[in-house]
């Protein structure tokens, strides 16, 4: 991809179909909670934190979407 050049010439370019609208402003959601294994149950060097839910995590997308959106975000 640097040199311009199409080296991976099996790979398919597909249209994503998404809801994402780039003129919009962001929708000032509050950062999703961490939820984690309670201290009892965690053993060794396993994960403490458990995954988001698919909601949260579109949710968690739409709102660092906007990089260049200029107004306080919700921390």
């Amino acid at each position: 991809m640097l040199t311009g050049t199409e080296h991976a010439f099996w790979r398919k370019l597909e249209q994503v179909n998404t809801a994402f609208d780039p003129d919009a402003d962001p929708v000032m959601y509050e950062r999703a909670e961490v939820q984690l294994i309670a201290p009892g149950k965690r053993k060794g060097f396993a994960e403490i934190e458990l995954v988001l839910t698919e909601k949260a995590a579109v949710r968690e997308a739409r709102r660092c979407l906007r990089c260049d959106f200029r107004e306080e975000c919700v921390k």
